[in-house]
This record gives structure tokens, sequence and C-alpha cells, in this order.
């Protein structure tokens, strides 16, 4: 292979590499907007009705023992506690 077809084809390459930079660069910048919590959200505890907690998982039983926990009105937003 001659020099000059060494050339092109490293140019191809680039050029294919600077169109998949501008391609990703949007997806990279829409994960950020995301996080991962630091825990497993299966053992997060929830409350229901009666003060009966459950897990996660374990949704449709805690509803059927303590029923829908009623939120506070002048509650803005609930918060996670981890069960550990």
């Amino acid at each position: 292979m001659c020099l000059k077809s060494i050339k092109k084809v490293y140019h191809v390459i680039e050029t294919a590499l600077i169109n998949l930079a501008k391609f990703i660069q949007p997806i990279l910048v829409f994960l950020e907007l995301f996080i991962l919590p630091k825990v497993n959200l299966n053992h997060i505890k929830l409350l229901f009705g009666d003060n009966i907690t459950g897990e996660q998982g374990k949704i449709l039983a805690g509803l059927l023992k303590g029923g829908v926990y009623k939120r506070h009105k002048n509650l803005i937003f609930l918060t996670a506690v981890s069960g550990t």
C-alpha cells in the first residue's frame, strides 16, 4: 500500500471518528441528567396505612395488609430512607 492510500484511509477513519463523537456527545449529556441511587431500590422501606412498612418489591402485599398511606396536606415531598 502506498503512502497516498494510507493517508486516504487515515482521513476516512478520522472523519468517521469525528462524526461518531458528534453523534455520541448529546447522548452523554442526556445521560448526565440521571443519577444512580446509592441504595438498591428494592431495599427501600415503604410506609403503608396503619403504620405497616414493606419493601419496594412487595407493594401489593403492603397495600392489601395496610392500605394506602395518606400524605399530609402540608408535606411537599417524601424522602426515601434506606433500610440499612
